[in-house]
């Protein structure tokens, strides 16, 4: 189900034991993310991250306060601003 924060929805994307596993898996993913505010909640405390290409996607951590497990919940946005430049260099050599 997905979570709401800054008129964002956050859907679940995994579970894991110990946050030292889920910020491994942050740092493991394709895009790289920065850390920004931490907030603490009914749910637990929330670490948020940014996208570091400057584009709307975001994510957090929850430290759930009830069964100690620690889950990331990626925001529904696409990603922007990574593929693009990539994307319209071809065009431009294809254009000559």
């Amino acid at each position: 189900m997905a979570q709401t924060w800054q008129n964002k929805e956050y859907d679940l994307h995994e579970t894991y034991e110990s946050l030292d596993l889920a910020i491994d898996a942050v740092n493991n993913f394709s895009e790289k993310w920065t850390r920004g505010c931490t907030r603490k909640t009914q749910e637990g405390e929330k670490r948020f991250y940014t996208c570091r290409k400057q584009c709307p996607k975001r994510l957090y951590i929850l430290l759930n306060n009830e069964d100690h497990k620690v889950s990331i919940h990626i925001s529904n946005d696409q990603h922007e601003n990574h593929d693009n430049k990539i994307i319209e260099a071809c065009f431009e050599m294809i254009e000559g």
